[in-house]
Parts: C-alpha cells; structure tokens; sequence
C-alpha cells in the first residue's frame, strides 16, 4: 500500500512582508525581549499581530521556524511532524530530530525535552520558533502543556513566540510569575497617530487632511484603518466609530461592503476558493474556473484586502480567518448544497494531489465523501502510521459510516492497528472481524498482517495470554503461504509469532523452526523496528535455553546493528536491557549496573518508560545476586512504582525478586508471603514464563519455614516445568536446592546426586549466576562438591569468579582456589592464583620476612610491636614504625591483594579468607581428628593421613636457626610426631606389613629425629618376627635423615 504524506508548505512558511509599514516602536520592544525564553503576543484578529512578527524577522535576517497552528496540530504526533518540517525548512537540509511514535503518548513532556535538546543543536542563537493562530488550539490541547514545560530549558538565543487572539493558557501563568515570558499586548499593538498615517500615506489613496479621523475612528486596530480607507468610496466609515463595536462584528461589516464592490467574477472567485485552507495560483484556478486567478489574487493581495502571501517553489495565498469566515458563511447562502459538496470534494482533491492529506482528509470528511477520504486513508495508512500519526488516522477512519467500514477490511485493520496503542482492549475484536473479512475475500497478505497485529494486540493488553494458543493453532493453516510474501509482510509476522510461541508455547521443536526464520530474519533488509525486536527474541531466548555463547552472540550483532542506524528509543532500550542481563548471566555485575542505568536514562531522555519495570528489575536481580540488599530495594521500589502498567506475568516477576530478597534478609515469613502472591498470578498469567521460577520461591520459603514435604512438592513442581519449557536457568539453581534440601534431612547421596548435575549443568552451559542466587548455600554446596571431587576444576572456576569466601575459611580443603596459597613445612612456596611466585630481586626478602614473622607468630592478631622487635631490634624511635609501613606496603603488593594482610588496633592478621597456610590446615586436621568419637575412628584417621600428608619437614627449614622460629617449629613437630605413632599404630593393626613399612620409611625421611616412631618400629619388628632385612632400609634412612639433621 504505497502512500506519502507530503507536508503543506504553507503552514510552515512565513508570510511575505510586502508593503508592510515597519512598526520601528514595536520592533525596539521586541527587542527588548529578545532575552525571554518566550514572547506572547495577543491582540483581536487584524490588529497586525502576524505581519509585526514576521517583518521583524525579515528586518532582523532572524532564522525561524514558522508554524501556523490550526485545530489538527492538537495531537502531539501531529504537531511534532510539522515541527521537524518547519525545521528542515528553515535550516535549509535534513535534520536530525525524532518522530513522535505511539510509544511516547504515554509521557509527551519527556519527550519534548529530547525533541527540542536535537532540535536546538541544529540551529545558531538567536533563532525563533513562532506558533502563529496559536488559539486555534482547543483549551484543554496537551500542547500547552508540552510547550510551557520546555520555555524554561530552552538555550540562551532561542525563543518560542506565540501569536494569539487570546490571553495567556493556564499552563503558562506560572512561567509568567517567573518572568520567563515576555508581553505584548493589545494596548502595545494599538496604532499610533504617526503608525497611521506611515500606513495610509504608504497606500497613497487618503488626503492628509482625513488621516487623523481615520486614525481616530480606527481606534488603533490595523484592520478598521484599512478597512476604512478600503470603505471611503461608500461615504459610511465617517458615521462610525469602531472604538465602540466589536471588532469581528466591524470586520463582518466592512468585508461585505469589499465584496459587494467587486465584480461578480470576483466575488464567485472569492466564494469558491474560500473552501481552500490556502492555495496556489493554480489551484484556485482548476477551482474556482477563473482565467484571471493570478491577476485577482495579486490585486487582492497588493490592495491589502486580507490576502496574504508565502512564497516557497510556487506561491501560496491564504485568506485572513474573519475574511475566509466571511466568505464562507456568504457562500453558504448563495452558493446551494450539492454545489457545495462539490466544491469541497474538489478542493480536497486539490489538496490531495499536493499531498496535503490532512487539509484533503477535513474536506472529504465535511463533503462526506467517503469513497474519497477511504481512498486516501488506504493510500497514506502505512506512511502515517510509520511516522506515528496514528490519532489523527484513528480519528478519520471513526468518522466513515459503519456500514462502509465494515465492507472494507484494510479500514478495520488500520484502526485496530492504531487502538493497539490507544485502546488496547478494544483494538482485538476490531482486528479479528479484519482477519475473518480477509479470509472471506482470501486476501492472504491482509490476513497475515491482521494476524500479527492480533498477537500484538493480545501482547499490548494487560491481561492473560491464553488467547495466543488459539492464534498459533490458526496459523497452521497459514503458515506455508508466509514465504510467497514480501520481507515488509513477513517480518511483523515472524516477529509476532515468536512472542506468541515463547509466551504461550512449550513446543520446544516449533520454537526452534522459528528461531531459525529470526536468525535469517536479521541478515535481511527490514525495517529497524521489527528487526531490533527480532535481536531481542533471539537474546532472550537462547539466554533461557542456556546458550550464554549465543546470546553474546547477537547481543554483539545487536550493537553493530543499532551503531550503522538511527534506532528509536524503545529499541535502544530493548538492547540496553538486552546487555544487561547477558552482563548479569555472565556474573559481569558492574556491567549490569552501567547497562540497565544507560537504559533507564534513554527511557528518561526520551519518555518512553514502557521497558522500566524490565529494567529495574535487572538491576534489582544484579544487586540481589552480590548480596547488596539495600541497594535492591531501592530498585525494587521502582519497579513497584511500575505496577500498573504490568502485565500478570511481569508482576510474578516482581514476586520472585521479593521472594529471593527475603530470603537473603532472613525475612522467612515475607519470603512465604510474597511467592504465594507469585503462585496466585500464575493461574491469569496464560504463560508458562516465570512459573518455574514461582514454584522454586515458594520451594525455598517453604524449606526455611521447615515445612519440609511442602517445600519439596514445589521443588519438583519447578523442576517439571523448567523441564518442559526448555528453561535451562532454573533447572542449575533447582539442582542445588534440591542438593541443599538433601544436605539438611542427611540424605548425601541423594544431595550428591543433584550436586553432579546441577554443576554438570553449570560446566556444560557456562554458567556463573542464576537466579535465587545464595553466596552462603553456594559456598556450602561448591565445599562439598570439592570435597567429594565434583566437577573440580568448574566449581573452583565459579568460587574464583563469584568470589565466594566462606566466613569459616575451609583450611582443610587444599583444592579450595585460594587467592594465595603459603607452604612453610620443609619448604617455602608462595602461589597467587594457583601460580608460583618467583623471588628475584633482594628487596623482596624484607617483605618475606615479614610474612615469615606472621605465621611464626601465629598469624592472627599478631602484635605490631613483636613483629618490630624481632625484624628491627637495632631500630632507633620511630624507624622500626616507618620500616614496617613500608614493608607493609610491598607484602600487600606483592600478595596482590591488600585485604590480605589486615592491621587493626596496633595488631596483624593474616587474612583467612584469601590466604591458605599449610601450617593452618596441618593443625586444623589434627583438630578435627581429635574431635572424632570413637565410633568414627575411620573418619579420624582420614583426618590424620590429610595432616601427615601436608607435613614434608621443619617449619621454613631453609631459613636456618631463628630463634623466633623455634616455638612453632617444636609445637608442629610434636604434633606430628603424635600423629603419626597414632597412625603407625592403626596400619599395624592391619597386619599390612608393606603398607606399615611403606609409611615408616616416608614418616622417619621427613622427621628422622622421631625416636618414638623408629622404636615403634622396631617393636613390631620383634612382635612378628620379621626377618633382619625388613628393617634395613628404614635403618638406612634413619641414619642418613640424622646425619644430614646435624
């Protein structure tokens, strides 16, 4: 349906000045007011209100924007289309500046900044906008609204002038009070005696001697002057007085004594051509069938007959409103009905051809020409609504009678289409009756199109999505005529139906087929609109499926796309959101944060909110899975504050986050509380999205709330539905609930079971974050999992990236990824991040001494002062302090991370939450060996084999004799010198004489000072009669171990 909606020149084309008398006391005024944001200049109609403004520009050589108002520029889509008309006009190219789509009626005000902070960067100060009829805007128009709110922000140089019959709106009192507008009023614009006589002497037809009765009678207003001097020839102006009538009574007076002097040629040419909102020569000639057109018009125009001229590729004239009023309501007592009718329909044609479709559109309507105004709506439709003009097309198609609308299909699918975003509710049954017209006249392309435009409409309300099922079964049978069709008609159906299946679908095999149409989709030429939201589509679900590769994928196709094209702001924010949530999967949480405020910022800029809820959202999933809970709640209150915009589904989605942030807080009633209103929206919803997620809130609230069969029905509930839906997210976090669960009632082979799975799940998909994200059941759950060997080198991966850091430091657990990790038994090692640090320079051994004294001395609250008398004994006042900061300094720096070693109250610890000790972990094993009962004895010598394990010789043997290592190395010695008999003892018991010999041999090698041991040994040499040679190579060892220890 090809169409343009061609702008009139003529509303945004200054009037010419020709023999305009120049008002120098007027243009000083304006001159002093140049420096308001906004001038207001009001007067009863022909007091020269327009011509003033409009020879000051000239006289100035000012750059301006024309715009003459009339009742149509009431819509905001309207007003802002000829504002950028205007603007390319006046700037002499094409500018930047956006269209005003469906999306912003909801916050104009918004909006408007945005428009105007691009528009006023296209023009020089000083620079003026002029609004010229600016009372035929209706009083309640919320253009008064959207203009008083920018006069304030305007730039130092611009400013917005307003030419009106009427005083100040409502809306700009306040603007006033602060004087940010200036006045001229009808007092400044009444003539003076010498105005009066520059005008009449300018006209030469007036004696000077009746210049000043004229001027008086004429009681200042510009029209009674000429209209006087135009009445001369009658002999009445001298009988009147005009000061004493009003003016639009005078004028209606004086025009028909100007009529009735013309010739009846003229007066049939000003009849006829008076149904033209202004017209060219031409155009009032095919009109009116005047051969003399030019010669009427230009006499008309000269003699100031209320005739005005623009000029522009051809001129336009346009009558004065009373003149025009006049004229009109004179032809409609000579002029009879049909003729009129014709007149109107004609004019409209006129119109229509210069592309001036609203003016053609009002004529048609007044003509009631319905075949003409269906014509050209069915013509400009596509256009229209693609610039967002979908009120004022809304508007013309409610006007065609219902029979006539219902015999055409394309008119009810163009105003369902544009009550999608007016009138969602209503916009549904309009677009069916279209879709089943189409299907009677088998119109393939208008039913494609109403079909998506159904779906969009289903998508739009706020209600339940169960209709989907319906559409989607119908489109079966449409489904293999959608590649017969052009890129235009398929896009917004291939669009439409991956909504439709992902919202409403769980035919994981339908949504693959689809998927793969989107992915061509956006390798073609297609509007920018359709193909963001296919890019979105595409993200959203390949993030649900799992597929983190994939998303990144076409999030980075997303930004090269918007990057080569000017994307409107929805889109904008739809790859702003898009960003964030593949930054929060991807446990990129800063990233998150700084895309999801970019989002919320363009919505702010531009007033299109519709995507916030989404956004605050994704902030408050970022904030809650990093343990910032404060934080989350304040972007939860915002999205609160987006309630009733939101859908039942968007709403459950707000109760998940609730849920997940009462947990966290401990809150377990709140937690209860807010999944049941979750589980209570999932029967209006009509989606499976979210349910899962639903159903795991109330699964995990349940469980705090030891409602333990409870909450494990919900869990599988959740389970079962992530299943079906394909939802690969929810299925990793339910595998470590039902892990956890498991934990709490004993059952560790069940929980191992999921663990394996889940962290399967986590390794296979790439997986970091979820959501419902617990550090604290995290850090339990990845314990157990490196304890049991799961999945090792994944789970240390999501311990290093989550940063998970138990506040019970698990010493024991050598395969914890540990920041830093410090070996002092036999020999030093320092490894960060797993990697060996390598000691070149001398300057580093100061800071390893340091490190050294920590962990002699204990490492935890170690005293700042016995560290200063054992590494600076010699140091004088306060050189011992000043050589401590120092190499305070360069250990942290050399750790890389400062928290590492933490200095609190003249006291020094070793941070246990980023530092593994041997000598820590030696001594936790023992511990926890002691702490088995007898009826564990198996899990106290696994205890013991791990401590034996770590202990390969002297505490930092290779530093030598320190006296101030001599207590922990004795204290460590003893220990294992204990434990070891303990376990010699045990293998003995095995009657395993290699195993015995085996870990005599290695215990008396790493301690060949074990007296204790060696006679163990020999004692059970004796008790089972080994023979001689059995003991000779623990001989050998002990002897060689003791002459190497002196």
């Amino acid at each position: 349906m090809p169409g343009s909606a061609v702008p009139a020149p003529t509303k945004i084309t200054r009037p010419l000045c020709n023999d305009i008398f120049p008002r120098t006391r007027l243009y000083t005024r304006l001159d002093q007011l140049l420096d308001k944001p906004a001038l207001w200049i009001s007067g009863p109609p022909g007091s020269g209100k327009t011509a003033l403004v409009s020879s000051y520009i000239e006289q100035k050589r000012l750059t301006c924007i024309w715009y003459q108002i009339d009742g149509e520029d009431s819509d905001p889509s309207t007003f802002f289309y000829y504002l950028a008309k205007g603007a390319e006009l006046a700037a002499g190219k094409r500018i930047s500046v956006p269209p005003f789509t469906a999306e912003y009626y909801e916050n104009p005000l918004s909006f408007t900044r945005w428009y105007f902070e691009q528009l006023c960067t296209q023009f020089i100060a000083p620079f003026m906008l002029v609004f010229d009829n600016y009372q035929e805007l209706p009083e309640d128009s919320v253009i008064h609204t959207i203009l008083g709110t920018i006069i304030g922000d305007l730039p130092p140089g611009m400013q917005l002038v307003f030419i009106s019959r009427n005083r100040l709106p409502g809306a700009f009192i306040r603007l006033q009070l602060n004087r940010k507008i200036g006045t001229i009023t009808w007092n400044d614009l009444q003539l003076t005696l010498t105005e009066s006589e520059g005008i009449l002497t300018m006209l030469g037809l007036v004696p000077g001697n009746r210049i000043p009765l004229l001027h008086d009678k004429a009681a200042g207003w510009v029209a009674g002057l000429l209209l006087l001097e135009a009445g001369m020839d009658t002999g009445k102006p001298a009988d009147i007085n005009l000061s004493d009538v009003p003016q639009e009574e005078i004028f209606q007076y004086f025009a028909s004594e100007i009529f009735n002097r013309q010739d009846n040629k003229t007066r049939i040419f000003l009849l006829r051509t008076s149904f033209l909102p202004h017209m060219t020569i031409s155009m009032a000639k095919e009109l009116s069938g005047e051969q003399k057109t030019a010669e009427i018009l230009l006499t008309l125009n000269r003699r100031n007959y209320f005739v005005s001229r623009r000029p522009g590729r051809k001129s336009t004239y346009q009558y004065h409103p009373l003149f025009k009023e006049f004229l009109q309501n004179r032809a409609e007592r000579d002029i009879g009905e049909n003729e009129r009718i014709q007149l109107f329909e004609k004019a409209g044609n006129l119109l229509l051809e210069s592309g001036e479709i609203e003016e053609a559109a009002s004529l048609f309507i007044t003509a009631k020409s319905w075949s003409r105004l269906v014509g050209l709506i069915l013509e400009n439709a596509s256009v229209l609504f693609t610039e967002g003009r979908i009120r004022p097309l809304m508007e013309w198609i409610e006007k065609i009678p219902a029979e006539i609308m219902n015999d055409s299909p394309w008119l009810l699918y163009w105003l369902g289409t544009c009550r999608i975003f007016l009138d969602p509710v209503n916009s549904t049954p309009l677009l069916e009756e279209a879709y089943q017209e189409f299907a009677g006249q088998q119109n393939t392309t208008g039913m494609l199109l109403a079909w998506a435009a159904i779906v969009n409409s289903i998508l739009l309300k706020s209600g339940s999505f169960a209709p989907f099922q319906k559409w989607i079964k119908e489109f079966s049978h449409l489904e293999h005529l959608l590649d017969r069709q052009p890129l235009q008609v398929q896009a917004p159906v291939i669009v439409s139906m991956l909504y439709a299946l992902g919202l409403a679908s769980t035919d994981s095999n339908k949504f693959d087929r689809w998927m793969e149409r989107g992915h061509q989709l956006i390798q073609e030429d297609i509007d920018v609109v359709n193909k963001a939201h296919t890019f979105n589509l595409l993200i959203v679900k390949t993030q649900f499926r799992g597929d983190l590769a994939a998303a990144e994928y076409y999030l980075t196709l997303f930004r090269s796309f918007a990057a080569s094209q000017q994307l409107p702001p929805f889109s904008l924010i739809q790859l702003q959101n898009c960003a964030a949530s593949c930054a929060w999967l991807s446990g990129r949480f800063e990233e998150c944060k700084k895309e999801g405020h970019a989002g919320l910022k363009i919505a702010e800029t531009s007033g299109v909110h519709l995507y916030n809820h989404y956004l605050w959202g994704q902030l408050a999933a970022g904030a809650l899975s990093t343990g910032r809970l404060s934080e989350a709640e304040h972007y939860q209150h915002e999205m609160a504050g987006c309630m009733d915009r939101m859908r039942p589904w968007e709403q459950s989605f707000f109760h998940v986050l609730s849920t997940w942030a009462a947990l966290l807080e401990g809150n377990t009633s709140q937690a209860v509380l807010q999944a049941e209103k979750g589980v209570q929206l999932i029967k209006t919803m009509g989606t499976k999205v979210n349910t899962s997620l639903i159903y795991l809130g109330m699964a995990l609230a349940l469980d705090r709330a030891d409602r333990m069969a409870d909450s494990m029905e919900y869990l599988n509930r959740s389970m079962e539905t992530a299943q079906q839906a394909g939802d690969q997210q929810t299925t990793f976090i339910n595998c470590f609930v039902g892990a956890m669960m498991f934990l709490h009632s004993g059952d560790k082979v069940k929980a191992d079971s999921f663990l394996r799975q889940g962290f399967a799940l986590g390794k296979a998909k790439g997986y970091v974050n979820c959501y419902f994200w617990d550090s604290k059941m995290m850090e339990q759950l990845c314990y157990r999992a490196l304890e049991r060997e799961i999945e090792e080198e994944y789970v240390q991966n999501l311990i290093r990236r989550r940063q998970l850091v138990p506040s019970s430091p698990p010493l024991e657990l050598e395969n914890w990824p540990w920041k830093i990790k410090i070996f002092t038994l036999g020999r030093f090692s320092l490894l960060i991040d797993n990697k060996p640090v390598t000691f070149y320079r001398k300057g580093q051994m100061r800071p390893l001494e340091l490190l050294y004294a920590l962990i002699a001395l204990g490492g935890r609250s170690v005293s700042k002062e016995k560290i200063e008398e054992y590494l600076w004994p010699d140091a004088l006042g306060d050189a011992a302090g000043s050589a401590f900061s120092t190499t305070l300094y360069r250990l942290r720096k050399l750790l890389t991370v400062p928290e590492a070693v933490i200095v609190q109250n003249e006291t020094i610890t070793l941070n246990p939450q980023f530092c593994w000790v041997d000598t820590w972990a030696f001594e936790r094993f023992i511990a926890q060996a002691d702490s088995v009962s007898s009826q564990h004895i198996e899990n106290k010598f696994a205890f013991l084999q791990k401590a034996i394990a770590l202990y390969h010789g002297i505490f930092l043997q290779e530093q030598g004799n320190i006296y101030w290592f001599e207590a922990i190395r004795e204290r460590l010695r003893k220990k294992y010198s204990r434990i070891t008999l303990q376990l010699a003892d045990r293998l003995i018991q095995t009657q395993d004489v290699q195993s015995v010999t085996d870990f005599l041999e290695k215990v008396i090698t790493v301690d060949p000072a074990n007296e204790n041991l060696y006679q163990r040994f020999m004692k059970y040499y004796r008790e089972t009669g080994l023979k001689k040679k059995s003991s000779q190579p623990v001989e050998k060892n002990t002897m060689t171990s003791k002459r190497e220890l002196n």
